[in-house]
């Protein structure tokens, strides 16, 4: 799974989480949700990567969908995002804070 212009940006209310992921077929869709359990890192947040794939076969085509996630937090509560697919991080992303 790769996964490209990832971000993750927090203010006083809410954490935000966007980028894409590589699929293999043209009816798959990807979301980004919380992992269970998160880890021992407090102010990171773990996310996992899950893809699902629409009615009929679907073209092999390989594209990029767009993921998002949006959680309630407040302002220094994360300072990182950990992506997760298959048990396995794909990457970390560090948060900013919107000004």
């Amino acid at each position: 799974m790769e996964t490209r212009n990832l971000a993750a940006t927090i203010d006083s209310k809410s954490i935000t989480v966007s980028g894409e992921v590589y699929v293999s077929r043209s009816n798959m869709t990807a979301s980004l949700v919380r992992k269970v359990p998160q880890g021992i890192v407090s102010t990171t947040l773990a996310l996992d990567i899950e893809t699902s794939q629409g009615q009929g076969g679907g073209l092999q085509v390989f594209t990029w969908v767009p993921v998002g996630y949006d959680e309630a937090a407040s302002k220094g509560q994360f300072n990182q995002v950990s992506i997760h697919f298959d048990r396995e991080p794909l990457a970390t992303v560090d948060v900013q804070e919107a000004a």
